[in-house]
């Protein structure tokens, strides 16, 4: 191998292994949609769904067993609880309540019972400690004491005759939903299955951590189940099994068509070229370019958002034109013209392609919104880098017996023949873009954009989705996704809020608005209610004396109550705080309502049965830091936000290609062959999509802002090859090519049973086909029109 060509392959191979090393070890890929939010609320606000999405009810699996008979159930499930217990990525396993539990709710509320009599202090308290409350509260309190829970209620009358500990006792009870304790475990639902809650370390959304667990759920089921007989019958709700199902199927997708698009690659330069070192050669730049932007992306932001490398994929149908124009140059070059005489004759043609395709993307690069700008300029980093690649790297490292076969010689003038501009094929063009502008003007306006990114997972097993969510309501009863979200700088402030979301539920709760909620408030007051409820006792005036009367008059004995009077006499309770409950075996209980995000403390309220959202937002309105919050909702807006604002920054890198190929060409007719076929192309793409009744989504919107990009070279290499006959049989043949390689790369993806890989694939296809075909157009009417030009001229 000669000395240059070798040394320029070693720093190519030095460049691309730092960059890559530098993208392993700084690597991080986020999903973090804040990027792509514009206001403050909206950051906040998701931020607390990116916890969530990562918190301990996401990473929680509900496994219900189910039995012939509930105590079979329950020990059933106690057994199987000490065998998941032991699998290493389990990191908690509840199978019944904490059973230091009832020992913390008795140190935790009972000293503080005076303190969580009332939600509304100042409007309930001053009736019940009236004369007639009191006289109610010691007939209640006589009713008790002969019920069943009566000698319980005997051990704390003395010093809770208004029963405000049992009153916190029931709250606790409501917070655990449907839920029974039999046996020592929990058990849910009718017929009744036993529940383990079964808290996973790593994201419910990482399956390689996720599939083992699964299978091994699974299998100790099994297992589990023939050892009674085959009478147990498993359950499970949760998004391990959804996600785990969604990634096996988009790669096994994406296996086989990778595998189909590479065998189609490699046959078609083996059978074009007659040489596999032509394809390796077309991969340099594309792995230059993909690895630059990465390392430089990561250099300049920190880290990558997964939309920007979904984006950034379409770099592989873009860069690879470059590389292709070249050797299909190359292999038909005259007779001892050199490899760099070949990339000066093109060099125009592969810069002006390049800067056209940078435009479109610049003008995504000059957003507002962080994430949107990443995008912008992994994009832009990456084609001028290919670009820079197929300069400097392919001259050099050229075969330079890489030459015309014969395959590449009849498809060059096959290509040639069909682009001859003659009256008939001027009239075959004219009604092929007529054609496509018909289809743009009959589908634009039934173009209907989809933004509910949830249509992009994998479809799921509906037995799955019915059984899952059997198993939620029974256990939870609440709906997904719909909450009541209280922000405070800090618990206390987080608190009062939530103090205000209860009472203003309540009365929704109580106009029909939603059937019922479940909320922190059913644990914690804030410090502030706390106190409110001391201050209304403290302003009744001798509550003690006349409690003591009441309790006599109901046959009482005056003097057992004197730790009641005591409590009254004495200092005020230290209020109940969130660290304390957070500390206690009570934490459990009170992380699903707590999240903290981007400095700030949310509680969350989770409603069910919400049958007016707008009443809802209604009831909370004027609460500062209160929001009504709908996880489905909320994340099709923020898509179609993201929507909309690339859609305009499209149309202004559009805007922009076609200011820089007027002021290449100087003449209309050059731009518009030069660009036309990449804005009709993609125009046409939609208006097709649009016309089959399909909405459009953002990955729809990725296959356009792809095609643009590639339509863009193709008119552009024609354009430039004007005037010389070999030069416009190479490009005719590099067109050809690239789209051909492209159509392998993405088009097949429309065969995947994955909505989001075939919608890349429907749009890229699409866009590919009709591209080429009228950039073949353009050129013909174009060089038939100047040929009639130049006629009338002479005559």
């Amino acid at each position: 191998m000669r000395i240059r060509p070798l040394v320029f392959l070693c720093a190519a191979a030095v460049w691309v292994a730092v960059l890559g090393a530098y993208a392993w070890r700084h690597g991080h890929v986020s999903t973090d949609i804040t990027h792509f939010l514009s206001t403050l609320e909206e950051r906040e606000l998701a931020a607390i769904a990116l916890r969530l999405a990562d918190s301990e009810r996401t990473r929680t699996l509900i496994l219900g067993v189910a039995a012939p008979e509930e105590a079979t159930a329950v020990a059933a499930a106690a057994e199987w609880a000490r065998e998941l217990a032991a699998h290493p990525e389990v990191a908690a396993l509840r199978a019944g309540p904490n059973p230091s539990a009832a020992n913390a709710v008795f140190d935790l509320y009972f000293p503080r019972r005076l303190l969580f009599l009332s939600s509304r202090p100042e409007a309930e308290l001053p009736e019940k400690l009236s004369r007639d409350g009191l006289v109610d509260a010691a007939r209640r309190l006589r009713g008790e004491l002969a019920l069943p829970q009566g000698p319980l209620i005997k051990e704390i009358a003395a010093a809770d005759p208004l029963l405000a500990f049992p009153g916190q006792l029931r709250r606790l009870e409501a917070a655990r939903g449907s839920m029974r304790v039999v046996k020592g475990g929990f058990v849910a639902g009718d017929p009744p299955r036993a529940i383990l809650f079964l808290t996973t370390i790593h994201s419910a959304f990482d399956s390689a951590h996720q599939a083992p667990l699964l299978d091994f759920v699974a299998s100790s089921f099994d297992a589990l189940n023939g050892s009674h007989g085959g009478a147990l019958r498993l359950e499970q709700s949760g998004v391990h099994r959804f996600a785990v199902a969604s990634e096996r199927a988009a790669k096994r997708d994406a296996t086989w068509i990778s595998a189909l698009s590479m065998v189609a690659l490699v046959a078609s330069f083996l059978w074009i070229y007659r040489s596999l070192s032509a394809l390796l050669l077309t991969l340099i730049p594309l792995a230059v370019g993909l690895l630059t932007a990465t390392a430089a992306t990561l250099a300049l932001f920190g880290g990558l958002h997964a939309l920007t490398v979904a984006f950034g994929s379409t770099l592989i149908g873009v860069c690879i034109d470059y590389p292709i124009h070249f050797v299909s140059h190359y292999a038909l070059r005259r007779k001892g013209e050199s490899s760099h005489a070949v990339l000066r004759s093109i060099t125009p043609a592969l810069g002006l392609a390049a800067l056209t395709t940078v435009a479109g993307f610049l003008g995504i690069a000059s957003s507002d919104l962080p994430g949107v700008r990443e995008i912008g300029v992994f994009a832009s980093l990456g084609v001028l880098a290919a670009l820079v690649a197929t300069v400097v790297l392919l001259p050099e490292l050229v075969p330079r017996d890489l030459g015309s076969t014969r395959p590449l010689e009849r498809l060059a003038e096959t290509l040639t023949r069909i682009a001859a501009t003659s009256p008939r094929r001027r009239r075959a063009a004219r009604a092929f873009v007529v054609a496509i502008l018909l289809l743009c003007a009959v589908g634009l306006p039934q173009l209907r954009w989809d933004d509910d990114v949830f249509a992009l997972n994998m479809p799921l097993e509906s037995e799955w989705v019915r059984e899952s969510q059997a198993l939620s309501d029974a256990v939870s009863q609440v709906d997904a996704g719909r909450m009541v979200i209280a922000v405070g700088d800090d618990d206390e402030a987080a608190l009062r809020a939530n103090d205000a979301v209860h009472e203003r539920l309540g009365a929704a709760r109580a106009a029909g608005a939603l059937d019922e909620f479940r909320s922190p408030h059913a644990l914690l007051w804030s410090r502030d209610l706390q106190e409110r409820n001391w201050a209304a006792l403290a302003a009744r005036p001798n509550l003690a004396e006349d409690m003591l009367a009441v309790l006599a008059s109901e046959g009482f004995r005056r003097e057992a109550f004197a730790p009641f009077a005591e409590a009254l006499h004495g200092a005020q309770p230290q209020p109940l705080l969130m660290a304390e409950i957070v500390a206690s075996p009570l934490g459990e209980a009170i992380a699903p309502f707590r999240v903290e995000a981007e400095g700030k403390i949310a509680l969350l309220t989770l409603l069910r049965g919400v049958r007016d959202p707008d009443a809802v937002v209604a009831a909370l309105g004027g609460l500062p830091g209160v929001r009504y919050f709908d996880n489905e909702s909320f994340v099709r807006t923020i898509y179609s936000r993201h929507r909309t604002r690339s859609l305009w920054l499209v149309g202004l890198g559009s805007v922009a290609m076609m200011a820089l190929l007027l002021l290449r060409y100087r003449r209309i007719d050059r731009a518009l062959a030069a660009g036309g076929p990449a804005i009709l192309g993609a125009l046409a793409t939609a208006a097709l999509i649009a016309a089959s009744g399909t909405p459009l989504n953002l990955i729809h919107l990725l296959g356009l802002l792809l095609i643009l990009s590639l339509a863009a070279d193709y008119g552009i290499f024609l354009v430039e090859s004007d005037g010389d006959e070999l030069a416009d049989a190479s490009s005719l043949l590099s067109v050809s090519l690239a789209a051909l390689t492209t159509l392998f790369s993405f088009g097949l993806l429309s065969l995947s049973s994955f909505p989001a890989l075939r919608a890349l694939g429907v749009a890229t296809g699409i866009g590919v086909a009709l591209s080429p075909a009228l950039a073949l157009c353009f050129r013909i009417l174009r060089t038939g029109a100047a040929r009639e030009s130049s006629t009338e001229e002479k005559s």
